[in-house]
């Protein structure tokens, strides 16, 4: 039996869907946009037009992050913590084996999608403040490569909880 799509449904369609897995990609593609900024490699016109590629898609990813934890701590997280019959924590704490999820895991989905928000927003600001020295210098590379790659594994792990989480127990 196929259930109509309610309201929550299409929120947390667009919330997971649209915006999570934009995020996402936009964390792939500047991850791929740093590893070809490399300064011995590229012309003068090359290495302005791989900075200013990493600085909108860096950007980008931030704006994006910002909307999905904003929508979901907002918007979307107080439906599955409401305490009515069909609540998602209610169905969860229902059953021992699942009760798990509702104390730990969906809380930890909210701090782990936070701390995504914090790495991209580091590296956007980062990527901006020293974009000019993104292609000569292999350290500030990796560093923010370290951050892009944070951002994209707590992500994720947050992405991958809440698919699980509308699985398991979805709000009606």
């Amino acid at each position: 039996m196929i259930l109509p799509f309610t309201a929550h449904g299409w929120l947390n369609t667009l919330h997971g869907v649209v915006v999570g897995g934009g995020y996402l990609v936009l964390l792939v593609l500047a991850l791929v946009a740093l590893l070809e900024l490399r300064g011995g490699e590229l012309t003068p016109e090359g290495t302005t037009l791989g900075e200013r590629r990493l600085g909108m898609t860096v950007a980008a990813a931030a704006g994006l992050a910002w909307v999905a934890a904003v929508s979901g701590t907002w918007a979307l997280s107080p439906w599955f913590h409401a305490h009515t019959p069909y609540g998602a924590a209610t169905l969860l704490l229902a059953r021992p084996s699942l009760s798990f999820w509702a104390r730990w895991v969906i809380g930890s989905k909210l701090w782990v999608a936070w701390a995504s928000v914090c790495c991209v927003s580091l590296a956007a600001v980062c990527g901006y403040r020293w974009r000019r020295r993104l292609a000569g210098e292999a350290a500030l590379r990796r560093r923010l490569a370290g951050l892009l790659g944070g951002a994209l594994v707590t992500a994720a792990y947050a992405g991958a909880v809440g698919a699980l989480l509308a699985k398991l127990a979805p709000v009606r």
